[in-house]
């Protein structure tokens, strides 16, 4: 690796070449996030790695955490190792919110934060019932 312009990275297309290596690994590889990753690809990495950081942070060994949010081993290989192209958001979501409480979801835009989900608080509107047409 040969440094450029002072900068620790490598050149663009050693760099690319590395992203394309470990988007391609094994099951039990860490996953990076591709140069070109969606905002859904990044918002999953990023659960991904909340939940990687909660189990090693709480030292949880995998079979309790398996237990925990009643899941298979294979799907929290999944997360801890961030595939997170074979997860949806909702489940990772899910899973954030039966792992972390109090949970509080927010979006960020310049000086505006709107809070799109918060354990603490009921829901400003009652439930509708759903309604079957068929």
């Amino acid at each position: 690796m040969t440094k450029n312009n002072n900068s620790v990275f490598p050149p663009l297309e050693e760099f690319k070449k590395i992203v394309e290596r470990t988007s391609k690994s094994s099951r039990r590889t860490n996953r990076g996030l591709t140069l070109d990753a969606t905002p859904l690809d990044r918002a999953k990495y990023n659960i991904c790695q909340i939940i990687l950081n909660y189990q090693q942070e709480h030292s949880i060994p995998i079979n309790q955490l398996t237990k925990k949010l009643k899941i298979s081993n294979v799907k929290l290989e999944r997360i801890l190792y961030s595939h997170y192209d074979k997860l949806t958001l909702d489940e990772l979501f899910s899973y954030t919110a039966d792992l972390l409480t109090p949970l509080k979801v927010q979006f960020v835009h310049k000086e505006k934060t709107d809070t799109i989900y918060n354990s603490q608080q009921k829901p400003l509107a009652p439930h509708l019932p759903i309604i079957d047409n068929t």
